[in-house]
């Protein structure tokens, strides 16, 4: 064989496996937080300048928990794309080592 079939084979080879590990991190999700209750909290409020305690760490934790469900709807379309070319690339590296191979396509033999 020569070298430049070799060169494609390894671009397959390189190209599949990058597919495969971005369609596989595409499943991968970062779990939400939760934030427990603090002890005490249904017997007793506690203010800070007018603005209750628990409301208040009850909303960062919604809105944190918000943005990570953005993070990994983002992530997992961001992956997804890139996953689909790379599969590309390597039907398309594919298809020149296919032609490599026949040589009936070559011009340069």
């Amino acid at each position: 064989m020569k070298q430049i079939t070799i060169l494609w084979f390894i671009f397959v080879i390189m190209f599949l496996s990058l597919a495969i590990f971005h369609f596989y991190n595409s499943t991968k999700r970062i779990e939400k937080i939760n934030i427990s209750s603090r002890p005490g909290a249904k017997s007793m409020t506690v203010k800070i300048m007018g603005s209750d305690i628990d409301q208040t760490t009850k909303d960062l934790g919604d809105n944190f928990n918000q943005h990570i469900e953005e993070i990994n709807n983002s992530n997992k379309w961001n992956h997804i794309i890139t996953g689909i070319g790379y599969l590309l690339a390597s039907f398309t590296a594919f298809f020149s080592f296919y032609l490599s191979i026949t040589k009936k396509y070559l011009l340069l033999e």
